[in-house]
């Protein structure tokens, strides 16, 4: 697992328009949350953070986060959730979690499909990932940076759900074991065409018609 150090700087929370200023200067808000102890609200450099995450890693990451002048003050945290900007894409807010080495947590870790599926190759169905990641429970040693499920051989009509994903040791499931990941199903239009047909060959013969038609 991958570990990053960052210094970051203590900063109030009361102090109107204090975010605003952080984020015109490159910083970024965020709060340190821990289950036993105070929240503690820190700013970091936005710039130096996204190249800290430019990594295989990504968001699962452990961070050694240092208060700045306070060098007995180095926190362990993961990534909880990271606030952008709909437009601008800029980062607004961060919210990390404090966490101890030895103690399970519960995090989130993308799933990563690989290949191409039979029925995409051979029938040309569509495939559909409707879950993107899952949530786990391990030591923070043992995050998963993302979860890899080989879909090549996947059939037409066929299913993965999570409690097919073989995870790595020291890692279980957490979501629904019935939850989707990957499945492969006809066109949109493969099917309306099917459906068409179908109505078309059970259109019922209009007996009232053809007996008017046997009188004239």
């Amino acid at each position: 697992m991958e570990q990053i150090n960052m210094v970051v700087q203590e900063r109030v929370v009361a102090q109107k328009g204090q975010n605003k200023a952080l984020r015109r200067k490159g910083q970024v808000p965020a709060i340190v949350y821990h289950k036993n102890e105070p929240s503690k609200a820190v700013s970091l450099d936005e710039k130096s953070f996204r190249q800290a995450l430019n990594t295989e890693a990504g968001r699962n990451v452990l961070i050694n986060l240092q208060i700045e002048g306070k060098k007995a003050d180095e926190k362990t945290v993961v990534i909880s959730e990271i606030q952008y900007d709909p437009v601008k894409r800029n980062m607004l807010h961060i919210d990390f979690h404090q966490v101890a080495l030895d103690e399970q947590i519960q995090i989130a870790v993308p799933v990563r499909t690989l290949g191409e599926a039979i029925a995409v190759k051979n029938d040309g169905a569509l495939l559909e990932t409707p879950t993107r990641e899952i949530e786990v429970e391990c030591l923070p040693t043992n995050m998963p940076e993302h979860i890899d499920v080989d879909v090549s051989g996947l059939e037409l009509n066929h299913v993965i759900h999570a409690r097919d994903l073989v995870l790595p040791a020291g890692v279980t499931l957490v979501s629904d074991e019935d939850e989707v990941i990957a499945q492969c199903v006809k066109h949109e239009a493969e099917l309306e065409d099917a459906a068409e047909e179908e109505g078309t060959s059970s259109e019922p013969e209009v007996i009232g018609e053809k007996k008017e038609a046997d009188t004239e």
